[in-house]
């Protein structure tokens, strides 16, 4: 039997020892022998291991399994190469679904770079559909390649398997990808001191990530508050920083002095709220209302509240009630943020159109408000007599007809003393022409007209029996004029 027979033999038993044996015998054949041998064995899996030498032969260190494998999906051609070629220096696995033991790669003492990117599946029904609760395949426990000494790069984006309590083995590892790949704990990257770059996405506080005296690059994708960047400030080394929101796909990236300016910025907003002389309680409560905001998570942000609102302290609220929380789509959130300004920090506007009226007028009564803006929803007239510093009140009337809403029903404000502006403007889509705004001298003669007592008999002011919206809107009815034109009857 010629040479060539005898390594063919081999390479077609079922002993992987024997396999590994013929596969160098070919390779000692000479190149033309191992065309032949290739030939011969076809698409048998053999044939992988004859590729394995010939790239070795080559003097190749990059290898990218699916390219010289036609079984790249099975762990035993993954364990030919690395005893035919355990040379390799830079190793690409990519999307092989089915690979999940990295244990596999021990012997490769050599291999710099390691990409498992897409390495990941689960169980699926006939049609594709992923299998509640099945089967999951692909890497998981990456703790064995903290056994590689020469590993440098490793590529884990896409892993949504993996286990990240076991990424801390990888010490000495300087680049890691671990883009799309969900609930990575940040403590699980703390020891990690050799990383120059790092991809990952996650929302869990950076504190962790201090330590870090080495990190060069930092790309973050997911949703945050950017005050809770400030840690990073401490990353001396941080050259490069990229952010992107998983809601609009915008990317951030900032290098050099714009970084640190960037970061500055943000260290000396969370110190300020660190610094303040109030409970390590409310401190928290305060960073946690400012990433719920981040996040749009009116849930968290409610919570957050709770626990401010529960002891008010006016040096922690301040820092809260000024945000207009315009990306949380929860109106109770930004009603309560009013309402805390208003009582313990001496906001002087309330905006009830901010939060849709949620809290009633009531509420506010003895503040010391001196500006109400409330044209979306109807409020009782008579609750303003209660704010004594009153000084602007912008009031929507809603038509001319709805009870308490026509220009006669304001008579009342007429013995506020502090009152200098009355805007009405109808709620409803009509001519601008329906809004009156009253200051000074025109205010004075609106309350003065309806004072006199003959316009008062007329409307009905000093009898419940009789209400002028019920007469029509004949030329002598006040409201025809007001709302048609003013300075037909008015001196304003």
């Amino acid at each position: 039997m010629n040479p060539l027979d005898s390594a063919l033999d081999l390479l077609r038993s079922k002993s992987l020892d024997d396999v590994v044996q013929g596969a160098l015998l070919v390779d000692a054949l000479g190149p033309d022998q191992v065309e032949m041998a290739l030939s011969r064995l076809g698409r048998e899996h053999a044939a992988d291991a004859v590729r394995f030498v010939r790239a070795r032969a080559e003097g190749r260190r990059a290898v990218r399994l699916s390219e010289l494998s036609d079984f790249h999906d099975d762990d035993a051609s993954l364990e030919l190469l690395c005893r035919l070629f355990p040379e390799v220096e830079a190793l690409d696995l990519r999307d092989n679904v089915a690979f999940g033991n990295v244990g596999r790669l021990d012997g490769l003492e050599h291999l710099r770079v390691l990409d498992l990117s897409g390495c990941t599946s689960v169980e699926t029904d006939e049609y594709d559909n992923e299998i509640e609760g099945g089967d999951l395949y692909g890497v998981q426990d990456v703790s064995s390649l903290g056994r590689l000494p020469s590993l440098r790069v490793v590529n884990l984006s896409g892993c949504r398997h993996l286990d990240s309590s076991t990424l801390s083995a990888l010490t000495q590892v300087e680049h890691l990808d671990l883009s799309e790949v969900p609930n990575v704990e940040a403590e699980h990257l703390a020891g990690l001191t050799r990383l120059t770059s790092l991809r990952v996405e996650f929302w869990q506080p950076l504190e962790p990530l201090r330590g870090l005296a080495s990190l060069e690059e930092l790309h973050l994708e997911g949703e945050r508050d950017p005050l809770t960047l400030a840690p990073l400030a401490e990353l001396r080394a941080l050259r490069v920083f990229s952010y992107r929101s998983r809601k609009n796909r915008e990317r951030i990236v900032l290098e050099g002095c714009r970084l640190r300016a960037f970061l500055d910025e943000f260290v000396a907003r969370s110190t300020a709220i660190r610094a303040l002389p109030v409970s390590e309680e409310h401190i928290g409560a305060l960073l946690a209302f400012r990433a719920a905001v981040a996040d749009s998570d009116g849930k968290a942000a409610e919570r957050a509240l709770d626990i401010l609102s529960a002891t008010p302290d006016p040096r922690a609220l301040e820092h809260i009630v000024h945000l207009r929380a315009s990306s949380l789509d929860h109106t109770q959130v930004r009603a309560r943020l009013v309402h805390l300004g208003v009582l313990h920090c001496g906001v002087i506007t309330l905006d009830l159109d901010e939060h849709h009226g949620a809290t009633p007028l009531a509420t506010f009564r003895g503040t010391a408000v001196e500006h109400i803006v409330a044209t979306r929803k109807r409020v009782e007239l008579g609750d303003l007599l209660h704010f004594p510093a009153l000084r602007t009140a912008k009031l929507g009337t809603h038509g001319s007809t709805w009870e308490g809403g026509t220009e006669r029903d304001y008579l009342p404000l007429s013995t506020h003393p502090t009152l200098e502006t009355l805007e009405l403007t109808h709620a409803d889509d009509v001519p601008a022409a329906w809004r009156r705004r009253l200051e000074g001298a025109s205010l004075a003669a609106f309350f003065e007209f309806y004072a006199t007592p003959s316009v008062r008999a007329f409307l009905g002011l000093d009898s419940s029996s009789a209400r002028a919206s019920d007469k029509g809107s004949d030329p002598g009815d006040p409201d025809a004029t007001l709302f048609g034109d003013p300075d037909a009857r008015f001196p304003f």
